[in-house]
């Protein structure tokens, strides 16, 4: 009867329908888990600010009640996520590695920038239509293969000249590149 009561039940109800459906799919989303748990009780700028990292001593000190709180209703990994105040890594898709391209070629003049953004969000938009989102937004970009570049490439020149191909390619290759370098990733670029 009372909404907030409603909305502090609805916490707990969210991990424990997460933990049922991770069970049955055999993974935990315990990232995903955490950041819904964390937005539901606390709020979306609380959420962020965890997935960030930025955890100052109250935000540290409201995770271990809700760590507490939380205890039974969810898998132990989730909880002692939550009381540690430090979430695991996201894997690293193909769209974070273009965006984290993006953040590094800044230069602060915003024609210069916005060329490149645009390319950017172009090849991220392409990119979702040949291998899906998930692919693109989820997916280690340790596991795309040539076979998701080729499909990518044959989706492009059916929709444009070989030159915007090309340069929609080698900025996506670029991007890749750049993670390749800058994570020290062990793997071969598949636009390249």
């Amino acid at each position: 009867k009372d909404f907030k009561e409603a909305l502090r039940n609805y916490s707990g109800a969210l991990a424990e329908f997460d933990s049922l459906v991770a069970s049955y799919r055999q993974e935990a989303p315990v990232r995903e888990t955490v950041l819904a748990l964390v937005a539901n009780e606390f709020g979306k700028e609380a959420s962020l600010r965890l997935a960030r990292g930025d955890v100052d001593e109250n935000l540290d000190f409201a995770l271990m009640d809700l760590s507490d709180k939380v205890e039974g209703k969810v898998s132990k990994e989730v909880q002692a996520v939550i009381h540690s105040g430090v979430l695991p890594e996201a894997p690293l898709s193909i769209a974070e590695c273009i965006d984290r391209h993006f953040t590094y070629k800044k230069s602060g003049d915003d024609d210069k920038d916005r060329l490149v953004k645009n390319i950017g969000e172009r090849a991220k938009t392409y990119l979702t239509e040949a291998l899906g989102r998930q692919a693109v937004y989820e997916t280690p970009v340790e596991t795309l293969t040539r076979k998701d570049s080729n499909r990518y490439r044959d989706l492009l020149l059916s929709k444009m000249k070989p030159n915007s191909v090309k340069r929609l390619i080698g900025h996506t290759a670029t991007a890749v590149n750049f993670c390749i370098k800058e994570d020290d990733l062990n793997m071969r670029n598949p636009f390249q």
